[in-house]
């Protein structure tokens, strides 16, 4: 979809490039619309720039003994999150109250289509699986296994023929991953400055903008918490002979602990800005202009989101719960810029 409209985006700056130039500002300026209001559509295409930064911990309560101890180890880290747009803006300008000189004000709506950024990471959290190659789930292990006396009759060969512990297992970890909202708003006000080049106008316009945009975060932690085996060891599920399907050591105890949490914040940002635009065409009393601009925002107050999910176990282990918390953080100030096409009302010119 997003590469559908930039094509339309694009189609649109090329007709507005070959679309007839308007007439000469000096010898008629009434018809670029100097006495008058001239609103306008734009289609714009860019992306919001801005760093944020996740942290995740994990602890677990043991009932017994009423302590506490990491469930995983504590991780933080950032990243710099880079999200496209395409939207569309409506604006309003007003005659021009000093010589080249006009006053405007713009809304904007800009959905977003930037993918989810891992901002924190622990392992690979999945679901617990054996070392082996195309090893299934810890928890099935006992589906697939031999028929005692009859191999091949309960789902096949085994893989698993060697014990595996906590530190061996795959599909453990920790990660924290935001994304912007699909939909940001903006407004801006300022002041058009405009030039006369090569028989073209020219507009310079600084502004004072606002944005409003909602970040989502996910958080998610897999551990194996299993029985003890062989030479002190720690095994997570029964093992078998490959040739005969016999157990070889049967696992006492295992626990999977899967904890997922989700949150979302929005955030307000103002700043300043200035768009360069170049008045490209005239077909009757419709006008054409491509615009680029630039434009920072900067965000007060707290500008985390910080959630936590548990959950108690009551199993061989003992009378457990874990707890998982995640945080992430936008930085003060976030960055936009777009490129795009206006659609301008600029009257008769009688």
């Amino acid at each position: 979809m997003r590469v559908r409209v930039n094509h339309v985006v694009v189609a649109c700056a090329l007709a507005a490039l070959t679309s007839p130039p308007p007439p000469a500002r000096a010898a008629e300026g009434a018809a670029l619309g100097d006495a008058q209001w001239v609103p306008s559509l734009a289609v714009t295409s860019g992306a919001l720039v801005g760093d944020q930064t996740g942290s995740q911990s994990s602890i677990v309560f043991d009932g017994e003994t009423s302590t506490t101890s990491p469930l995983r180890q504590p991780k933080t880290g950032n990243d710099r999150v880079v999200s496209p747009f395409v939207g569309g803006a409506v604006e309003i300008m007003t005659p021009a109250l000093f010589p080249r000189v006009r006053f405007f004000v713009t809304g904007e709506v800009l959905p977003e289509f930037g993918p989810e950024r891992l901002l924190a990471q622990d392992g690979q959290a999945s679901r617990i699986r054996g070392p082996d190659v195309g090893a299934v789930l810890a928890k099935e292990e006992d589906q697939f296994h031999y028929t005692d006396g009859a191999p091949g009759t309960a789902g096949g060969p085994r893989t698993l023929n060697t014990a595996f512990g906590e530190n061996e297992a795959n599909g453990q970890g920790m990660r924290t991953v935001a994304q912007l909202d699909q939909l940001t708003f903006g407004a801006q006000a300022g002041v058009a400055f405009s030039f006369e080049v090569r028989g073209r106008e020219l507009r310079i316009k600084p502004s004072i903008g606002w944005i409003h945009y909602k970040v989502n975060v996910r958080g998610y932690l897999v551990d194996p918490t299993c029985g003890p085996g062989p030479r002190s060891s720690t095994i997570c599920t029964d093992t078998y002979n490959p040739n005969t399907g016999q157990k070889t050591f049967d696992a006492p105890d295992f626990r999977e602990s899967i904890l997922r949490g989700k949150d979302s914040g929005t955030f307000d940002g103002v700043g300043p800005g200035v768009d360069v635009e170049l008045q490209t065409g005239r077909l009757g009393p419709f006008g054409t202009s491509i615009f680029v601009g630039l434009h920072g925002y900067y965000q007060p107050g707290d500008r985390s989101i910080a959630f936590k999910t548990s959950k108690r176990y009551n199993d061989a282990f003992g009378n457990d719960v874990d707890t998982a918390t995640w945080e992430t953080r936008v930085a003060p100030w976030i960055y936009r810029g777009a490129v795009g096409v206006r659609f301008q009302w600029l009257g008769s010119g009688d």
